[in-house]
């Protein structure tokens, strides 16, 4: 028999929904405040206008949103209000942590294309796991906050939700989680109001301004679109335009003549000349680097990044696809499959070049054990063939990577091609790392004004930078012994993280630091004649197949033409941009090589036809 309902269970039912809908309304509140806090508008204008009060809450609300409806989420599984609380902070804390970090080094928060390093974080990645350990994320406050979670899923009361309303918020909670994610009307509307500034091209500005997940969110929705199709036809009128280009077939691939010189790339991991900074003399820094320089062919060298992003120089080197043209391509070898893309040691390759590539570090980080393998590299060295190698710092010592490179070219008979990846000069630069000489440590001076953890880091770093430059020296010596000519192509990724100390001290061109260059040097056994140029990083493959006489490869052929018209420096623009751009484009949609090898009008071109048409040769001479 029922039991009928008495005033008493209707109290009861009417205060368990006052007290739930009072939870929820503190929580949105408190949301709204908690987004503030976390996205803090920037001191006076800044680079957005001033907010009224109802302004400021929903900035605040729109930032804390995605974690609010993780918390509801959470809280209809769990009915713990201080556990859902932890469990939706936690992702919201790690987020605001991770960009600050970013923002610290590179001077650049946290964007989209960053959550694709994820998996080498829980990987264990040694590189990524010494920054976490920057923000004092360790094992003791790891186990700590896996501790309180169990303490509250443990002890906390349940609230009186009935199974109805759960299941009604975890629905709608999920819904808005989804939706929020892919983008679907009213959000993209409601995170562009008027008064909220985005630009996507200024990632610090947008996030000072609507707030880091905001920004997230809009980056995501905005940039994550597919880019626009190739124009292949403007690209076809271009080619047409460039002179009388006699259609042939495609350069047949073979073995490579018997005077095919060995090419060695040396990525240098943070090298720029610290003498740009006022205050410091890079002579007995660099002897090595500059003493080359004055005898061979050497520049300045303008890189996709700056402080971080190694990845971005090294695709440019190895492709000669120039990232400007792809704003949205910031991590390519996790972003990109390299098949059937023709790249530098695919080139070499097929020339009867052995190709071998050395990074002695995770080959699963940054995806290059697949991305050199798809590249046309026969062989990897990576951090597993140095487990027994001296270390400086945290990390394997160039010396190491020179004994590997010498090795590798006295295996077989024909020419070699080595693109070696340093790792010693890596960050972060703190004052703790091991595996240092410290009175070499101490012999390193700095400019006096500095901070003490901005002189610790800088002698750090300058310690290392010494370390590299003999390194250098060393490998130059011993190629210059060898019987076959060997071209040696070394050069700065990017310039470290070294946050402040570049504001404190100050370029002496007066230009901030994501305008500076890093320094290249090209050492010819073969001596030509010295030469100062500077280059791109996407202009590198075609200028060193180029001195090493291959001239016939399609897009290459042309980059040099290019390149021999364009003006390089601080924000330079390449020649022929608005086509350049489209070719690049072509490329990364496989596209470009259709113009060489079919049919006229769009027809088979003698690439070294193309690459004649820039007026010099290789070597800088008048043709």
């Amino acid at each position: 028999m029922e039991r009928r309902r008495t005033a008493g269970d209707w109290g009861g039912k009417a205060a368990g929904a006052l007290w739930s809908g009072l939870g929820l309304l503190l929580l949105v509140a408190g949301a709204g405040g908690l987004g503030q806090w976390a996205n803090p508008l920037p001191a006076a204008a800044g680079a957005v206008a001033p907010l009224d009060g109802t302004q400021v809450f929903v900035r605040g609300l729109l930032n804390a949103l995605p974690s609010l409806l993780l918390c509801l989420l959470t809280l209809a599984l769990t009915r713990r209000t201080l556990l859902s609380l932890a469990l939706a902070g936690l992702p919201m804390a790690a987020l605001h942590g991770a960009s600050a970090l970013k923002l610290d080094v590179l001077d650049v928060p946290l964007i989209p294309a960053d959550f694709t390093l994820l998996p080498q974080l829980l990987r264990g990645s040694e590189v990524l796991w010494h920054y976490a350990g920057e923000l004092g994320v360790g094992p003791l406050a790891l186990g700590g906050g896996l501790l309180g979670l169990l303490l509250l899923a443990r002890f906390e009361p349940r609230l009186p939700l009935r199974n109805t309303a759960r299941l009604g918020l975890g629905a709608t909670a999920l819904l808005g989680l989804a939706s929020l994610g892919a983008g679907l009307a009213p959000w993209p509307q409601l995170y562009a109001p008027d008064w909220l500034d985005f630009w996507p091209w200024e990632p610090r500005r947008s996030v000072e301004s609507a707030g880091l997940e905001a920004s997230l969110l809009r980056y995501h929705w905005q940039l994550g679109l597919r880019p626009a199709a190739a124009d292949a036809a403007r690209v076809s009128a271009f080619l047409h335009g460039q002179g009388a280009l006699p259609p042939v077939a495609e350069p047949a691939p073979g073995a490579a003549p018997a005077d095919a010189p060995d090419i060695i790339v040396v990525q240098s991991e943070s090298l720029f000349d610290p003498g740009r900074l006022r205050g410091i003399d890079s002579s007995a820094l660099l002897p090595a680097l500059h003493r080359l320089a004055a005898g061979g062919h050497a520049g300045d060298l303008w890189v996709p990044t700056f402080g971080g992003g190694t990845v971005r120089t090294e695709f440019e080197v190895l492709t000669g696809i120039a990232l400007r043209y792809v704003p949205n391509l910031d991590y390519p070898y996790l972003q990109l499959s390299e098949s059937g893309r023709r790249s530098l040691p695919q080139v070499l390759r097929s020339r009867g070049y052995a190709t071998l590539a050395i990074h002695p570090n995770d080959g699963s980080f940054w995806n290059r054990t697949a991305t050199f393998r798809a590249m046309g590299f026969e062989r990897f060295l990576d951090g597993s063939a140095f487990a027994t190698a001296q270390r400086r710092g945290y990390y394997v010592a160039d010396e190491e990577l020179n004994a590997r490179i010498l090795a590798a070219l006295d295996e077989g008979s024909g020419p070699h091609f080595v693109f070696a990846v340093s790792i010693e000069n890596h960050g972060p630069y703190g004052a703790d790392q091991p595996n240092l000489d410290a009175h070499e440590l101490a012999s390193i001076d700095v400019p006096a004004g500095l901070a003490p953890e901005e002189a610790a880091a800088l002698r750090v770093y300058l310690l290392h930078l010494r370390h590299a430059d003999a390194a250098l020296g060393e490998l130059a010596r011993a190629l210059q012994a060898r019987p076959r000519r060997s071209l040696l192509f070394f050069y700065g990724d990017h310039l470290p993280g070294l946050g402040t100390l570049y504001e404190r001290l100050g370029f002496r061109d007066g230009l901030p630091a994501g305008q500076q260059p890093v320094p290249y040097v090209l050492v010819d056994s073969a001596a030509p004649p010295p030469r100062r140029q500077d280059l791109g990083t996407n202009f590198v493959p075609g200028w060193l197949l180029a001195r090493a006489g291959i001239r016939d490869e399609p897009y290459f052929a042309l980059a040099q033409l290019v390149r021999r018209a364009t003006r390089f420096g601080p924000g330079y623009t390449p020649a022929y941009d608005a086509e350049f751009a489209e070719i690049n484009r072509l490329r990364l949609q496989q596209g470009f090589c259709t113009l060489f090898v079919r049919e006229p009008p769009t027809a088979g071109y003698r690439c070294d036809a193309v690459a004649s048409l820039a007026g010099e040769r290789d070597d800088g001479t008048p043709r």
